[in-house]
C-alpha cells in the first residue's frame, strides 16, 4: 500500500457524520487532507469537537462547481478524490426528488468531469449505500446483486454509480465504489435515524415512538469501522482489484429496529422504556442486507466493534454532555 504521509486526498463534504471520522483517522496516518465545503464547521460540530479545523485544509466551494474541484485538484496536488458530499436524508429525498437528484447525481459527475479534464487525473473513490440493491429478502446482497431501487434517494445513489462507471469505462478514470450499511455512532445529530433518535428519548425518560412496525431489518456498522474501510479503499483506489470495483461495507449483523432499539435501551439500562410502535409502511424497505466478503477478501478489512461494543461507544458519547447533545438539549429547552 502507497504511504499516506505522501498523500493528498480532497474530500467533498468533509464535515459531516461519517466523513469527519474519516478526516481524522486520515489526519493521524500523516495524509494531507483538503476538504471542500459549503460553509465553515459549525462551533459546535463533531469535525470542530474533533479538532480538525486545524489539521485539515478546508476550501470555500460547492460540488455543484466543477472548475472549483478542478481549481482545488490543481493547486494542492490532489492524488485521489473522496467524494462523500450527497443529500442523505431519506425523509428529505421523499419530499424533494429533484434536489436530491441535483446533489447526488449532478455533484457525482461535476466531481468526475472535473477529475476528466485535470493534468493529475486523481482517483475517486466514490461512497454509495447498499439501499441500491432495493428489496434484498432473506439473503445478504453481494456487489454483483441487481439493483431495484425506486425511492428518491437510492435511485439518486445508483444513477451516481452509473456516473462513476461511465467515466471509468469510457475515460479511464480510476474509480471505485464504497455502498456503506447504515452507519450509527457518536456524533450523528440526525435525530430522525432510530440509534441517536432512541438514545435521545431514553435520556430524556421517554418512550421511542417508532414509524414503524419494528420489523424492517436492517445492518448497522459502526462509524470508525465505516471510516476505516473507506479509508481502506482510497488507499488502494488505483490497484488492480479495487479500481472498477464496487464494495459493500457492512458488519454483516442486520436486526430489525425492534430489535435495535431494545439493544440500545439495555445498554442504557433503561429496558422499562419499551417503545411505542408504530404502523407499518408499504414504500419501506423490510429486508436490507448485504455481504462484505468482497472487501475482507480483497482488503484485508474487517469490522472491529461488535454491535454492543459500538451502541456503548455512541451512548456514552449523548451520555457525557458532548457539545452536540448539550446543543439539542438547548434547543428543545428553548423551544
Amino acid at each position: 500500500m502507497p504511504e499516506f504521509s505522501n498523500q493528498t486526498i480532497l474530500i467533498t463534504g468533509c464535515t459531516g457524520f461519517v466523513s469527519s471520522w474519516v478526516v481524522q483517522l486520515l489526519c493521524d496516518r500523516g495524509t494531507q487532507v483538503v476538504g471542500l465545503v459549503r460553509r465553515p464547521p459549525a462551533a459546535g460540530s463533531l469535525f470542530a469537537q474533533l479538532g480538525l479545523s486545524e489539521r485539515a485544509t478546508l476550501l470555500n466551494g460547492d460540488v455543484a462547481d466543477a472548475a472549483v474541484i478542478k481549481e482545488a485538484i490543481a493547486r494542492n496536488s490532489v492524488d485521489t478524490v473522496l467524494h462523500m458530499a450527497a443529500q442523505t436524508d431519506v425523509l428529505a429525498a421523499r419530499q424533494q426528488p429533484r434536489a436530491t437528484l441535483e446533489a447526488n447525481t449532478r455533484g457525482t459527475w461535476n466531481v468526475l468531469e472535473a477529475v476528466r479534464l485535470s493534468e493529475r487525473r486523481p482517483a475517486v473513490v466514490l461512497m454509495s449505500t447498499d439501499a441500491v440493491y432495493g428489496e434484498t429478502g432473506d439473503h445478504l446482497s453481494t456487489e454483483e446483486s441487481p439493483l431495484r431501487c425506486t425511492a428518491p434517494y437510492e435511485v439518486s445513489k445508483a444513477c451516481a454509480e452509473m456516473v462513476g462507471r461511465m467515466y471509468f469505462e469510457a475515460y479511464g478514470v480510476a474509480v471505485c465504489i464504497g455502498r456503506l450499511s447504515n452507519v450509527y455512532g457518536p456524533g450523528d445529530v440526525n435525530f430522525n435515524r432510530i440509534v441517536p433518535g432512541t438514545i435521545r428519548a431514553a435520556l430524556a425518560g421517554e418512550r421511542l415512538k417508532m414509524r414503524s412496525d419494528g420489523r424492517a431489518v436492517r445492518d448497522y456498522i459502526y462509524v470508525e469501522d465505516a471510516a476505516g474501510a473507506i479509508v481502506a479503499l482510497a488507499d488502494c483506489a488505483r490497484q488492480e482489484g479495487v479500481n472498477g470495483q464496487v464494495f459493500n461495507i457492512s458488519s454483516e449483523r442486520p436486526v430489525s429496529a425492534l430489535q435495535m432499539v431494545e439493544l440500545i435501551l439495555s445498554v442504557l439500562e433503561r429496558p422499562d422504556l419499551t417503545p411505542e410502535i408504530g404502523r407499518s409502511s408499504s414504500d419501506e424497505v423490510s429486508m436490507k442486507k448485504s455481504s462484505s466478503y468482497k472487501l475482507r477478501n480483497v482488503l484485508g478489512w474487517h469490522p472491529g466493534y461488535s454491535l454492543e461494543q459500538g451502541l456503548r461507544k455512541t451512548a456514552d458519547w449523548y451520555r457525557n454532555g458532548c457539545d452536540a447533545a448539550r446543543a439539542w438539549r438547548t434547543r428543545d429547552e428553548a423551544v
